[in-house]
């Protein structure tokens, strides 16, 4: 089914402050759908949430819960609340802890829509050496991907939060409305952060069978982000 390359865009606003958050918004809304803030949310609160959503546009709450059930589930009704439309936890909190998150979602809807909550899988930062030798977890790190995928669907999440060069081993497997939304995403002709290390750009992502790109730098410290979002959209359009 095409879709829209606006609604394939989120712009990751995570080291700008307040007003700057707003005048992007504004200016970007055009060619992005949504708007990811984590430490922003932190710094400016609920009411940085309403001013996003006035501006007609897609909310990610980008959060990455983490705890026990019950208290994941206090968190989500608490966020849903606010009429966001994306919420992050992890998948590493287990099964009973990402039905509890969907249960909240569900009891705790806002304005008459739901919010979607993701499921955060690996990281972008960690890569193979990290997965087994830090954190210890055995087998190739594609595999343990779509086992957290796997749970995660069958815990009633929306989506999954993965890197893009997972996206081959996962599209099939899952139906196209459970959501894969990829960080670690560069523009046409810059690099993803330095601290990404499983990165992609847009149009190999969208290929890939990714439903929403996460971009942040690569627009935000362009000379000139506005035309450089637009950019992006028009490069993704006919993959979409």
């Amino acid at each position: 089914m095409k879709r829209n390359a606006r609604d394939c865009l989120c712009l990751a606003l995570d080291r700008v402050d307040r007003d700057t958050i707003l005048r992007l918004t504004d200016g970007l809304c055009r060619d992005v759908g949504c708007f990811k803030i984590n430490a922003a949310f932190v710094q400016y609160g609920p009411e940085l949430v309403r001013d996003m959503k006035a501006r007609q546009v897609d909310v990610f709450l980008d959060l990455k819960f983490h705890d026990i059930p019950a208290t994941v589930a206090t968190h989500v009704a608490a966020a849903t609340a606010l009429g966001i439309d994306w919420l992050t936890v992890h998948a590493g909190g287990g099964r009973a802890m990402m039905q509890a998150a969907a249960d909240a979602a569900r009891r705790a809807a806002a304005n008459g829509k739901r919010t979607r909550i993701l499921a955060v899988t690996v990281l972008t930062s960690l890569d193979q050496q990290a997965l087994n030798n830090e954190l210890r977890v055995r087998g190739p790190l594609e595999n343990h991907v779509v086992h957290l995928a796997t749970v995660a669907q069958e815990c009633g999440m929306d989506g999954i939060v993965c890197s893009a060069n997972d996206l081959h081993a996962l599209r099939d497997r899952f139906p196209p409305e459970f959501s894969m939304v990829t960080p670690g995403i560069a523009g046409l002709t810059t690099a993803a952060g330095s601290d990404q290390k499983r990165t992609a750009d847009p149009v190999t992502a969208i290929r890939a069978g990714a439903t929403m790109l996460v971009i942040g730098r690569a627009i935000i410290d362009a000379e000139n982000p506005v035309a450089t979002a637009g950019d992006i959209r028009r490069a993704i359009e006919p993959e979409c």
